[in-house]
């Protein structure tokens, strides 16, 4: 094991984990962002964006695997949720130390994972992140034809495609 006061350590293995990640080996990418997470946590303590940075790569990793291991998809997205919120925490905690990029991807990948889970309550609160993210996205990039922004508006508009504010009022009167 590394030494669990290196810094270094902590931010090549996050470096692994984005690579293991654009390569498609999810299981190695998890390992080196959980061996970032650790080392971090313990240099920086529980309220650090290093450590946020490294719960989003876990949570990356966790939504990866939900689109493969459909009998652990729910579990999958639940821990997403759970790394992708803490690390929001902090992200918030921080104020104008955290990117505003990075506070958006955070939102939107929130966004991407409540819509996975399925519910309405879900769906509502999916559609909020993504509309957090699509704000933050046009104030840090300044244009509709920024890839990223596309991206938000892309997925605010399958909100409304697949699921409707009348899906939304049918489920709440049948309930």
């Amino acid at each position: 094991r590394h030494p669990a006061n290196n810094a270094y350590i902590s931010k090549i293995c996050a470096r692994l984990g984005d690579e293991y990640v654009h390569s498609g080996d999810i299981a190695k990418a998890e390992a080196a962002y959980a061996e970032s997470y650790e080392i971090r946590l313990s240099i920086n303590g529980p309220d650090h964006l290093r450590v946020a940075r490294s719960l989003h790569g876990l949570a990356v990793c966790h939504i990866c695997q939900a689109t493969t291991h459909t009998t652990k998809r729910k579990a999958l997205l639940r821990q997403a949720k759970r790394s992708l919120k803490e690390g929001l925490r902090i992200q918030i905690l921080a104020g104008e130390r955290c990117a505003p990029a990075d506070l958006a991807t955070t939102y939107h990948d929130l966004g991407i994972v409540l819509s996975k889970l399925g519910t309405v309550a879900h769906h509502n609160e999916a559609l909020a992140y993504f509309q957090k993210a699509l704000s933050i996205r046009i104030d840090t990039f300044g244009s509709r034809e920024n890839l990223l922004v596309a991206e938000t508006i892309r997925e605010i508009g399958k909100y409304f495609l697949f699921f409707s504010p009348a899906d939304a009022d049918a489920a709440a009167a049948a309930a």
